[in-house]
């Protein structure tokens, strides 16, 4: 809090100013106004200021009023645990479906507004057939973008936990059979090749 000389010698005033701006503001009690905010004419002493804005935790705290001064009170309001945000989803390559917690969410590129923040889970098949899940912790009242290589199964993005990447198990099958094939021909090779002749 900042104080300054105010013109009226025996009544303060309150200059209140918030980020993000838009604040309802009560002053003991009694609503005033929305910041930022400009309020004269009030006795000296302490008073008991009130800081409400939507999805942002409430702000209470007493503040003084000097007489011939406006005090100024300078408020960062922090969102509420549990506000909801928005999380944009990419892909590469795009054209990914996508749900949330079980919920079809749309194709990516896709916006996602959260009811909730937490944590979340995401669950993605690509225009090949790759799948993808992973869960992801949301903050309070974020606009949160993330960006998920479906091309690369080892590579997980940075702020998430728990990724996984699961392929179609025809393919894994495939590969087994064509290790097998191979060794078996590399078996029979070593062990023609040590026979004596």
């Amino acid at each position: 809090m900042e104080g300054r000389q105010d013109s009226a010698g025996g009544t303060g005033g309150l200059l209140v100013l918030t980020e993000p701006p838009g604040a309802s503001v009560a002053l003991d009690g009694r609503p005033v106004g929305e910041a930022p905010l400009r309020i004269d004419g009030l006795e000296p002493g302490w008073h008991a200021l009130v800081l409400e804005l939507a999805e942002h935790a409430e702000v209470a705290t007493p503040v003084e009023v000097r007489a011939g001064a406006t005090t100024t009170v300078r408020s960062r309001l922090e969102p509420a645990a549990g506000a909801a945000g928005t999380l944009a989803v990419r892909t590469e390559p795009p054209g990914a479906s996508l749900w949330v917690d079980g919920t079809y969410a749309g194709t990516t590129p896709v916006v996602v507004p959260l009811q909730r923040a937490g944590t979340v889970t995401l669950e993605l098949v690509g225009p090949d057939g790759l799948r993808h899940r992973q869960v992801h912790t949301i903050a309070p009242g974020l606009d949160e973008t993330l960006v998920i290589d479906l091309d690369d199964p080892v590579r997980l993005e940075s702020g998430t936990a728990g990724g996984t990447v699961i392929r179609d198990f025809g393919v894994f099958a495939l590969l087994a059979m064509v290790i097998a094939i191979v060794a078996g021909i590399l078996f029979a090779l070593v062990g023609s090749a040590a026979r004596p002749k």
